[in-house]
Formats: structure tokens, C-alpha cells, sequence
């Protein structure tokens, strides 16, 4: 039977195969997993045979566990340190702003979920066994709702995840498939899927392979990419086109290459049928991996903890610990030496006199040859032996070593004096285990691209939500996918002003951030900035502000603002000139802005001289040649595409040299002195029109003017329709309008400047 047979007359066949081969590839890695697991829970520490061998013959076993104490160093270290997402734009649709607010979708979602309890568990098991998971997932946002959103969820259990073996990245970016499973009884399958098929428990365990049991069932989320081939052209003017898209199109001498769409199915099966099935949004299996030591011996895939190394060493140890006891333990108890009849009648109260604090013991005395015997003596006790002593000392050093941490990791007393050879000590220690901290960074970062792909696909009708800042400050933001920019401002009726996005505009990627947290840095800032000013007390006066917005106590901002108004002359001169500086540099971007626009102008009407030549020749040549046309359409494609820049950009420009207008005026506000000649730049802008503008109606007049005098003259010659200048001329009246009319600012309840809008007259 062929593969597409098996497929259809099996659809769960290759499922079966792919967990039953990547279970396979897993097994030693699983293996040595469980026993660091279980070792440094301090279960199985002894060999079984020699434990079992000690208990029969009533000889100690004892664990002295040595290894703990490091997990949980590098454990806690990184919880300390925590890895936080970073999103940044990457093409010339995508602005900055819209990269902060999905950085602060991630954060909202990383709060939502507890992501942190994910991250920290699938470090754990990495650390202990080798490697973890954790995974992203949609859910209603609540009972009542058809709003979906973002969650990342814990995978406590690893064994509990499949994923494919041929995965080459340390995250499982690349995977093609996995599995997440879980064991459930008969009872609790027909009661949560009770319109599935009715399973034959004693027929369909047959060919399940392990699937189905005599009292349990495997139900698992099936992740898996399916590929569609496509062939596209690359067009004369670099477009990317679908070869469905251009039918009845002369493709001689276009570029052309086939490739694949990629889509992730996602499956709910219990190895026999599918419960439940639906395509996922991204493009990734949402399983994220994090690994600890990685290697490849004989071209497999191996992985191992932090414990993997210690086992011999921290076994020895317990050897050597219940050997010295058993040494101390079994050695004979001092005995007392008395001459014969000496004891008589007390025997009973020095027999216990090695375990009784007895305060008198009474004995004869007694004389040979007329020569009194001295009194009982107690015999020196043996000595323990130094070798196990030595030995001890030693495998302790052997587990530190295999660990690649030492005493001072730990915080134990060394030779160092000064706090910054005792940080430099600790550092080395911190160093040899960053490893596992950079592939949990990794792993993060991965996660921080899928919810990235996510977010245009789930947040994709227009709703309000919570994002949150770097400092945990929760705010509040309307996604809207049909806006045309990528963000804007929106003012409320209220008079306050929310933020609009469209993150389907533009494309973004992640970086990742480890350190310490927000509060963390903002504690260590205002520390460090009170001791400079303990030292130089005059520094109060030039930084006193900074130090207290650091400080989280009722009134530092107000005490901040307050401290702020009263620098020194140079010091508020300084900010003012940056102010300056930035706002002479914003004007450059505009000046830079307009000067590329009007260069589209002038290439929109060589297009229009170039596509009139062209039909021209046309009529010249007395037939439309399939050439030709295809040169008349590719110029008609590449004006309206010129067109729509022209219009959206002067849009665009209009509202930012009305916002810089603004800030340059808001700028001024603390400085009276000069806010007249400010406020002349700032009315000044209610008549100004840009080069750009009058290039471009001069060009449009022009060429309205020449059709004009063309249609007046005897056999005109129809040309194929050309672009619509009359809209293109609306859009750049439009766009003078928006920027000649009055402006004014926006202020919040509070007084601070929030915007600027244009005065209706």
C-alpha cells in the first residue's frame, strides 16, 4: 500500500509513525533525564545493588546531598536576571512606536499567562535533566467572549512533549511537527469528548501502538507544517507577482523560481481519530525548547544537566560519609581495666557507666603483696580514620569542580578582602554555568518571534487593550488593522488621548535583554546617585531631580518637579539648546522629507512623457504589439504606484510638520523670552506650502494644459488610460489645507500636552 493510500484509508498513521520514531530518538535523552530528576531529589543516589546490599547487612547508607545547593545558585541567579523581549522595527513601514506598544502586548501577555512560572520551570528542567519546553497558546479572552488572546503556557511534565528529532536549532524553531500529550482514564475521555467516536477498548488497543491501554487513552495536540508549491515572476519593475495572477501576461524573459507556502495544522488525536482539528495562525509549532549541555556523539542528539557530571562524585561522597560513620560507629567502646575483685558487687553500675552519666562509681580496694592496687583506669578511645576524613574532603571538591562551581559561588568565606575581589570570584562562578542563562535567553527570544507572528493575525479587528511599560505601568491602546499608518493619535471626547496602531503594517523582530528587573535598576540607579551626592554634596543642586523620580515614595515626582525649576541657569540652557538641537534635526528630516517627494513628482511626470512616446509608437507602428502593451501596463502599474506614495507621504509630511510646529511652540512654553519669536515661526505655518506641493501642481496644470490643447487638434490619437491626476491633485490640495489651516495644542486634565489639532474656521 502506498503512502497516499495509507494516509487516506489511516489519516493517523503518519502521526503514529513520527511520535513513535522521535520517542525512539529520545530515549537515552529521557533516560538520563529521570535519573538526574530522581537524583537530585536525593532518591536514588546510591547504586541499587549496593544499597540493598548495605541494608541487609545493617551498614549505613547515607546521602549527604552536595548538589542541590549549586542548582538552586544557578536556579535563583536567573530568576534574579530575568530575560525580557525587545521588539524592533525592521522595514520602512514599520515605526518604533508600534514596536514599544508590541513589546508591551508581549508583556500584558506575559503577565496574563504567569509566562514567568513557564520560563522558570523549563530552565529548571534544563538545569536538572537537560532540556524543557513551555508553549504558546490562544484562549478566550473570558467566558462571554469571541475575543481571542495570547497566553504562554507551562510545560511542567517534558516527557510529556514530542518533538521532531530533526530539528537543528537549540529553541525548536525549525521543528516540522510535535506532539504535546497527556493521560487520560476511560471515564475522563467520554466525559470530556462525548461526541467522538466510541472507542473499543479491548479491540482497538491492537493496533494503537500504545495509544490505547487496558484503563488509559493518549490524547495529545498534534502540531505539523504542510507546504503548497507556488511559482511566482519577478516583473519588470521588481514586483513579485503569483503566477495566477498573471494570466494572459506575455512571461517570456521574467524571472521565475518556484517555492511553498508553509501553514502549521494543529490536531487534537487520540492515535486512532481526529477529535478535533484546525489550521494555526503562525508560522511556527508553538513548542518552545530550552536546552542545557548539547552534543552530537555518533550523530545523535545529546543532552544533559547540571547533575549529569556530579552523579560519580556526589555518590563517592556518600560513600565516603557512610563509611567514615560506619567506621566511628563500629569501633570498640573504651573499656576500663581494674584488677580482680576490685568491681565486686559494682559490676552492674560500670557496665554502664559508657552510656550513663554516673557520678560516683564505688569500687574494693585491693592490695598484692601488701601493696595497694591503683583504682580502675579507662582505656584511651581509638581514633577515626584520617583516610575517609581525607576522602570526604575531597569528593566534595569533585562535585564543586564537575559543577564548575566553587565555594565562593555559594557565598562561602574565601581569601578575598576587598567587595570587589569577592564579586570578581563570584563572577568566575557565575561564568562557568552562563551557558544555561544564554540558552534560556535564546529560547525566549524565540518565543518573543512567535507572539510577534501572532499578534497582526489575532488581535485583527478593532478592539481596545492593555499593554503594559517597562516598569510594570499598565496602559491602555485601540488596535485598529484598518488604518492605512502604522500609528496616530486619537483624541477622546473627553479630551483625552488614546494611541491608535495597525500592527498588520510593517515588519518586526525581537531581540532579547537579561539583567535585572526594572524596580531592580531603578533601585540600583537611586543608590548609586545618593552615594555621588553623600560625597559631593553640591551635585543636589544639578541632579537632584533625576535621583528622586528613581526614589518610589509618595511625593518624590512632585518633589522631582520642584528641584527641576530651580537649576541653575546653565544647566536648564543646556536642555533647552538638546531641545533645540532636536527639534533643528526634526526639521532636516522634513526638509529631507519633501525634497524625495518632489524627486516622485518629477519621475511621476517623466512616466507621463514616457508612456504618451510609448503610445506613439504604437500608433506609429500602425498595431499593438503584446510588447508594447506589456510595457504600456507596466507603467501604468508603476504610476499608480507613485500616485499613492505621493498622496499617502504629503499626507504624512503635512501632519508631521504640524506636530513639529507644535512641539517647537511647547518647547517655548518655559521660555518667555524667546516664546515671541516662536510663536511668529509657529504662525508662520499657517501659509506655508510646501516646494514639493507647488512642484507638483505645476506639473499637474501643465499636463491638464497640454491635454487640452491636444484634444483641439484633428486625429487625436487615443491613448490607453492613463492615471486618474485629477485625484492626485484633490489628495495635494488636501494635504496644503491640512498644513495651511491654524493649529492648536492639546492638553490633557492635568495640563500636559498631549497633541495638536487643526482649528475648524
Amino acid at each position: 500500500m502506498s503512502e497516499t493510500e495509507n494516509k487516506a484509508s489511516d489519516p493517523l498513521a503518519t502521526a503514529r509513525k513520527r511520535f513513535r520514531l522521535a520517542s525512539e530518538a529520545m530515549e537515552e535523552n529521557r533516560e538520563r533525564a529521570e535519573e538526574a530528576d530522581k537524583f537530585s531529589a536525593g532518591l536514588e543516589q546510591w547504586p541499587e545493588a549496593l544499597r540493598k546490599e548495605r541494608e541487609e547487612d545493617k551498614r549505613p547508607c547515607l546521602t549527604m546531598d552536595e548538589t542541590n545547593q549549586y542548582i538552586n545558585q544557578v536556579k535563583n541567579d536567573q530568576r534574579q536576571n530575568k530575560a525580557a523581549v525587545k521588539v524592533r522595527p525592521v522595514d520602512d513601514r514599520a515605526d518604533k512606536k508600534t514596536a514599544e506598544m508590541m513589546q508591551g502586548i508581549v508583556r500584558n501577555i506575559e503577565d496574563n499567562s504567569n509566562a514567568d512560572i513557564a520560563y522558570d520551570t523549563g530552565f529548571e528542567n534544563a538545569l536538572r535533566g537537560g532540556y524543557g519546553y513551555w508553549r504558546v497558546i490562544t484562549r478566550y479572552e473570558d467566558e462571554e467572549s469571541f475575543n481571542q488572546e495570547l497566553a504562554i503556557e507551562r510545560i511542567p511534565n517534558r516527557f510529556s512533549v514530542v518533538l521532531d528529532p530533526n530539528h537543528q536549532s537549540p529553541d525548536g524553531s525549525d521543528s516540522e511537527w510535535g506532539f504535546v500529550v497527556e493521560m487520560m482514564t476511560h471515564d475522563e475521555y467520554e466525559r470530556a469528548y462525548p461526541e467522538a467516536e466510541k472507542i473499543d477498548w479491548k479491540h482497538d488497543q491492537k493496533d494503537s501502538e500504545g495509544w490505547i491501554t487496558e484503563d488509559k487513552v493518549r490524547i495529545a495536540d498534534y502540531y505539523f507544517a504542510e507546504y503548497t508549491p507556488k511559482t511566482i515572476y519577478q516583473m519588470p519593475d521588481g514586483e513579485v507577482v503569483e503566477e495566477s495572477e498573471l494570466e494572459g501576461v506575455d512571461l517570456t524573459g521574467l524571472n521565475k523560481r518556484t517555492t511553498y507556502t508553509r501553514k502549521i495544522i494543529w490536531q487534537k488525536i487520540n492515535g486512532k481519530d481526529v477529535l478535533e482539528e484546525t489550521e494555526w495562525m503562525g508560522k511556527f509549532v508553538p513548542i518552545v525548547e530550552v536546552v542545557g549541555n548539547e552534543s552530537i556523539i555518533d550523530g545523535k542528539r545529546r543532552l544533559t544537566g547540571i547533575v549529569h557530571n556530579a552523579m560519580d562524585a556526589q555518590r563517592m561522597h556518600n560513600f565516603a560519609i557512610s563509611a567514615m560513620v560506619e567506621n566511628v560507629a563500629l569501633a570498640p567502646k573504651s573499656a576500663n581495666v581494674a584488677a580482680v575483685g576490685q568491681l565486686e558487687g559494682f559490676e552492674n553500675t560500670w557496665a554502664e557507666a559508657n552510656r550513663r552519666n554516673i557520678p560516683v562509681l564505688t569500687y574494693h580496694p585491693v592490695s598484692v603483696d601488701g601493696v595497694v592496687v591503683p583504682p580502675p583506669q579507662r582505656q584511651p578511645m581509638p581514633g577515626i580514620s584520617q583516610g575517609w576524613a581525607e576522602i570526604t574532603m575531597q569528593s566534595r571538591q569533585w562535585v564543586q569542580a564537575s559543577m564548575g562551581m566553587y565555594n565562593a559561588s555559594v557565598g562561602a568565606p574565601s581569601n578575598e578582602k576587598s567587595g570587589k575581589a569577592i564579586l570578581a570570584r563570584q563572577r568566575e562562578g557565575d561564568v562557568g554555568s552562563f551557558h544555561y542563562h544564554d540558552n534560556l535567553a535564546r529560547s525566549i527570544r524565540h518565543t518573543g518571534r512567535i507572539l510577534i507572528d501572532l499578534i497582526p493575525k489575532i488581535y485583527d479587528t478593532k478592539r481596545i487593550i492593555r499593554i503594559l511599560g517597562e516598569d510594570g505601568t499598565p496602559e491602555t491602546v485601540i488596535l485598529d488593522p484598518q488604518m492605512q499608518r502604522p500609528s496616530m493619535e486619537a483624541k477622546q471626547q473627553d479630551g483625552s488621548v488614546l494611541m491608535l496602531y495597525n500592527p498588520t503594517i510593517g515588519k518586526y523582530d525581537v531581540t532579547v535583554s537579561v539583567g535585572p528587573s526594572y524596580s531592580t535598576k531603578r533601585q540600583e540607579a537611586a543608590e548609586a546617585q545618593t552615594q555621588m551626592i553623600q560625597a559631593a554634596p553640591q551635585l543636589m543642586q544639578v541632579m537632584g531631580d533625576i535621583m528622586l523620580r528613581n526614589m518610589d515614595w509618595p511625593g518624590s515626582d512632585q518633589m522631582a518637579d520642584r528641584l527641576k525649576a530651580m537649576l541653575p541657569p546653565q544647566i536648564q540652557e543646556l536642555e533647552n539648546k538638546n531641545n533645540k538641537d532636536g527639534m533643528e534635526a526634526k526639521a532636516a528630516q522634513l526638509q529631507q522629507a519633501e525634497q524625495v517627494l518632489m524627486q516622485k513628482a518629477e519621475t511621476l511626470f517623466q512616466k507621463e512623457k514616457e508612456l504618451e512616446q510609448v503610445a506613439l509608437s504604437i500608433q506609429d507602428a500602425g498595431q499593438n504589439t503584446a510588447a508594447e502593451q506589456q510595457k504600456l501596463e507596466a507603467l501604468k502599474s508603476e504610476m499608480e504606484k507613485l500616485q499613492a506614495e505621493i498622496a499617502n507621504e504629503s499626507q504624512l509630511l503635512a501632519e508631521k510638520k504640524a506636530r513639529i510646529s507644535a512641539e517647537i511652540k511647547l518647547a517655548q512654553a518655559n521660555q518667555p523670552e524667546e516664546s515671541d519669536s516662536e510663536i511668529r515661526v509657529y504662525e508662520a505655518d499657517k501659509s506655508y506650502q510646501s516646494e514639493l506641493v507647488k512642484a507638483a501642481a505645476e506639473i499637474i496644470k501643465a499636463q491638464i494644459a497640454q491635454e487640452g490643447q491636444e484634444t483641439e487638434e484633428p486625429g487625436e490619437i487615443e491613448t490607453p488610460e492613463g492615471p486618474d491626476l485629477q485625484m492626485v491633485m484633490q489628495r495635494l490640495d488636501q494635504a496644503v489645507q491640512a498644513m495651511c489651516a491654524p493649529k492648536r495644542v492639546v492638553f490633557d486634565t492635568e495640563g500636559n500636552p498631549v497633541g495638536v489639532e487643526t482649528v475648524l474656521q
